[in-house]
């Protein structure tokens, strides 16, 4: 159905598309395929989209049938109003409503599912909005000329200050959503943990006069913003998916982010991401998989599996987190209590988490240098904070727990210390090295789960995760190693990739008004970094 609504919309600006530089080459508007040829296809997508519905209960047609409307007429509202982007999040967030009558719920004859559903649906739309008014900035000029309207027109002026409200209301629905369902242990970690970051990075920055701390240089600041939100989600996702999936599933869907966050760089920010790095990353997967074993695809030798053989470090960490003991109940211990709709649940909120991950790492080096590693940190750090705390406040059956005992301080205290070096050390790196080989070391995370594995439980690694080990270690060094001969091959051509000119490319336009001063801070910084390092 995503498919035929992208057809839709090509026939629908056939006309326009060629007056926009981003569009001008698509299939239907350079003549490649003509508008006939284009509605049959349509009609082959739909018949595809049909089949997939009808195997569905029943009930499903009812509720997917309503969204033929929106897919069908999303594309003239950018003809009559500066809000397109509201449409396309009714029309992209329809999912929402589809996932409750898939498993043969409904919605119509309960209150409390049907508050659920339109919080995510909500959320969703203002999510849509969100990134889709970021993306509509890479058209402004051309949509200005062409007549085309959008969020970005409207409000060019203010964009940062509707930006951090869709935000705001995204994730306030998003806590509803997850009051509905029963979502409260995850706030407690994530306020524990990011509160101890917020202090530690905040106290050394006050300490040490960083730079434009606490806010950060104007230019980029909401890309911190940003930075903190998508951080929040991919954090969130994580922790959430661990009370209804094993903890091997969970780690598996975490290690997408570092492949989605390369392809994202390589398209924002033009960053190369050589085949070489496309081919690492995927052996890095696979070595994941054969460490982690998920009960997926190796059901019938899960049970021989030992629960801290995947690795209680490894999977938080990926998506801007640590180490965390999954909640009590329902968990990866009592997987056979699980329900179809909380496994489907987790699954899509892990995958969630996976894109706000993303959206942390290509955030980090879309700013490289132009923030303290530590301003990033603390943006991140300080949003986990309020809105947990806000959700532990505001929501009924959630409250506030504190440490019962030393050793329950003990072990928050070492959480949120480990929290706040492996945040530093992951924006440090983003900010210094390409997005390519940077994420590809947090795969090395699952050879430290397995040394910890055997030192501190005595687990002996079985063959197939010292297979894994062996590919994550090998692709991470090839990748490090061909650092040198990549960057002589294009220096030789002329063509030398200079990561500041990268990232200052996109929606960002330094305008610095003293460039001796700005010289002298990043020398500041600088010496800071070296110091730390």
């Amino acid at each position: 159905m995503r498919g035929a609504g992208c057809t839709i919309n090509d026939l629908w600006d056939r006309n326009l598309d060629p007056h926009v530089a981003r569009t001008r080459l698509r299939p239907i508007a350079r003549g490649a395929i003509s508008p006939q040829t284009a509605i049959i296809f349509t009609g082959f997508q739909l018949l595809a989209g049909l089949g997939v519905l009808v195997s569905f209960p029943p009930a499903c047609f009812f509720y997917g049938a309503p969204s033929l409307l929106l897919v069908a007429t999303y594309p003239l509202a950018k003809r009559v109003t500066y809000y397109p982007q509201f449409v396309l999040g009714l029309t992209f967030s329809w999912g929402a409503f589809m996932g409750f009558p898939a498993l043969g719920l409904d919605l119509l004859s309960d209150a409390n599912l049907m508050l659920a559903a339109g919080a995510l649906y909500a959320s969703n739309v203002a999510w849509t909005v969100l990134y889709d008014m970021i993306y509509a900035h890479m058209d402004i000029r051309d949509d200005a000329t062409a007549g085309i309207k959008s969020i970005a027109l409207r409000h060019e002026r203010n964009t940062k200050a509707v930006l951090s409200g869709l935000a705001a209301v995204q994730v306030g629905l998003l806590g509803l959503a997850g009051w509905t369902i029963g979502a409260g242990p995850v706030y407690y970690i994530l306020f524990a943990r990011m509160f101890i970051t917020l202090i530690l990075s905040s106290s050394y920055m006050w300490c040490m006069k960083t730079p434009y701390f606490p806010l950060g240089m104007k230019e980029v600041r909401w890309l911190l913003v940003l930075r903190g939100i998508g951080g929040f989600f991919g954090v969130f996702g994580m922790y959430y998916s661990l009370l209804y999936l094993p903890l091997a599933d969970a780690t598996v869907i975490t290690f997408l982010a570092p492949g989605l966050a390369c392809w994202a760089c390589s398209i924002l920010i033009k960053e190369p991401y050589t085949r070489i790095e496309q081919i690492g990353g995927l052996i890095s997967i696979v070595g994941v998989v054969l460490i982690a074993h998920p009960t997926s695809l190796f059901s019938s030798n899960s049970s021989n599996i030992s629960p801290s053989a995947s690795g209680s470090a490894d999977g938080p960490a990926a998506v801007n987190g640590t180490k965390i003991a999954p909640p009590t109940a329902p968990d990866a211990s009592s997987y056979a209590d699980v329900t179809p709709s909380q496994r489907l649940g987790a699954v899509g909120i892990a995958l969630i988490g996976v894109i706000g991950a993303a959206t942390a790492y290509t955030t980090i080096r879309w700013i490289g240098k132009r923030a303290h590693p530590l301003i990033s940190v603390n943006y991140f750090a300080a949003w986990c904070t309020v809105v947990s705390i806000t959700m532990m406040l505001a929501l009924p059956g959630v409250g506030f727990l504190v440490p019962s005992g030393l050793k329950d301080w003990a072990y928050l205290i070492f959480l949120g210390t480990c929290g706040f070096i492996m945040q530093f050390l992951l924006a440090a790196g983003l900010s210094y090295e390409k997005s390519s080989r940077a994420t590809n070391m947090t795969y090395t995370q699952m050879l430290f789960a397995l040394a910890f594995d055997k030192l501190v439980f005595g687990t002996t690694p079985g063959l197939t995760s010292i297979i894994g080990s062996s590919l994550i270690l090998g692709s991470a060094i090839y990748v490090a190693l061909q650092k040198d001969a990549a960057t002589k091959k294009e220096e030789g051509n002329g063509q030398g990739y200079t990561g500041d000119e990268e990232e200052a490319r996109g929606l960002v336009e330094m305008s610095l008004e003293n460039d001796d001063r700005e010289n002298e801070i990043r020398n500041v910084e600088e010496v800071q970094m070296r110091t730390l390092r």
